[in-house]
């Protein structure tokens, strides 16, 4: 079960950077029967958990790279918008306190500056 879930999450974690995976290379990486991850991977295709197809001789795994759904594209447009929220507040505490979360020590270096 546990190399069961090892071989989904690696597909789903590098779904998108490959082209193609061999049947082979999936078997050996986690010692898993050629059937069992045949069936393992044709069951996440049906589900529509990764965008893939089967070559003729069933060696070869082609991922399709395909745009981002509406849903994805939302969801990354909230994750930027989250982030560009942290670095507003992070500049306000910062100009609040002072500067970067450091109040002047005074004469440190003797150039008078924060640097």
């Amino acid at each position: 079960k546990m190399k069961t879930e090892a071989l989904r999450t690696y597909l789903f974690v590098y779904a998108s950077i490959y082209d193609a995976f061999q049947l082979d290379q999936l078997v050996g990486m986690f010692d898993l029967p050629p059937k069992h991850v045949h069936s393992v991977v044709s069951k996440m295709m049906i589900k529509e958990e990764i965008t893939a197809f089967w070559d003729e001789s069933s060696k070869y795994l082609l991922m399709q790279h395909s745009e981002p759904t509406p849903l994805q594209r939302l969801a990354l447009t909230l994750a930027d918008r989250a982030a560009q929220t942290v670095e507003n507040n992070e500049r306000l505490v910062d100009h609040k306190m002072g500067g970067y979360g450091f109040k002047e020590a005074g004469g440190g270096g003797g150039k008078g500056g924060r640097w």
